[in-house]
């Protein structure tokens, strides 16, 4: 018998874009290690279900809201919900998804519900989150952002610019928060291509992750670095750790990052 060290017992957890993916994977992992978890995403069966499972394998005390992060006013309903609760101990923002298209043939739409997704609805979450943990004195804010908002590759202009306007407003906010003494942490998950069905929408070509090879990311590896670096906190978790180099190079020595963009990276 493998016995899990309880480390977020009876820790209050919001994590959204919990019903797939990566988020689904985070939520496992904090279910398991004791964490009673809010679970947000559109698929209301599917959260039932899991929260269904914890109850039973867990005893958690978890529970779920539905809620569309492209519809405003249901987003505004999920901040005066959560704003309600009389404590969260940790906000995770892991709700997004891509478009893979050339920028010809992006509508408009395509881009204004891509950035409501990616980018309003997480900001005005971590805002409210932020002066509702800086009032209760403590708190960690994490956003799942990604190596585009570093690296911008073709066919990725709304994708790179979404996910890079969420990364740096989580920076900012670190460094307000920060000065505020508000004992409230902020971490930036910034993860390579994972491989969950967040390319079942972005890439309809289906040759993407082929493409990629070693590069891709195993969701419950990535999983495990976010719920570590609850613990032991961490500025910013990237992965892989080439990627992540190829960025550093990038801001050096950019007309060669783009060589290397074209030339090595741009598998879409």
């Amino acid at each position: 018998m493998i016995l899990v060290t309880q480390r977020f017992a009876s820790q209050k957890i919001v994590l959204t874009g919990a019903s797939s993916g990566l988020g689904q994977a985070i939520a496992n992992q904090l279910a398991e290690e004791g964490a009673d978890l809010i679970l947000i995403a559109r698929r209301k069966t599917v959260l039932e279900e899991m929260v269904n499972r914890y109850t039973h394998e867990y005893h958690s005390n978890s529970t779920f809201y539905s809620c569309d992060l492209a519809d405003e006013t249901g987003v505004s309903q999920l901040i005066a919900y959560l704003t309600q609760l009389p404590t969260v101990d940790y906000m995770i923002n892991c709700a997004g998804y891509g478009r893979f298209d050339f920028y010809s043939q992006l509508q408009t739409t395509d881009t204004k519900n891509l950035f409501m997704v990616n980018t309003l609805s997480p900001i005005a979450i971590s805002k409210a989150m932020a002066s509702k943990m800086s009032q209760q004195g403590f708190g960690h804010i994490v956003n799942i952002c990604s190596q585009a908002a570093k690296i911008a590759t073709p066919k990725t202009t709304t994708y790179s610019a979404s996910k890079a306007a969420l990364y740096q407003y989580s920076n900012a906010l670190r460094l307000e928060l920060e000065q505020s003494a508000s004992n409230v942490l902020v971490t930036t998950i910034n993860p390579g291509p994972i491989k969950t069905p967040f390319f079942e929408h972005a890439d309809r070509e289906g040759n993407y992750l082929t493409n990629l090879g070693n590069f891709v990311l195993e969701p419950d590896d990535v999983a495990k670095k976010t719920v570590n670096a609850l613990i032991s906190y961490k500025r910013e978790v990237n992965q892989p750790r080439l990627m992540a180099f190829a960025s550093k190079l990038y801001n050096l020595f950019p007309t060669f990052g783009d060589w290397l963009i074209v030339h090595f990276f741009d598998k879409k």
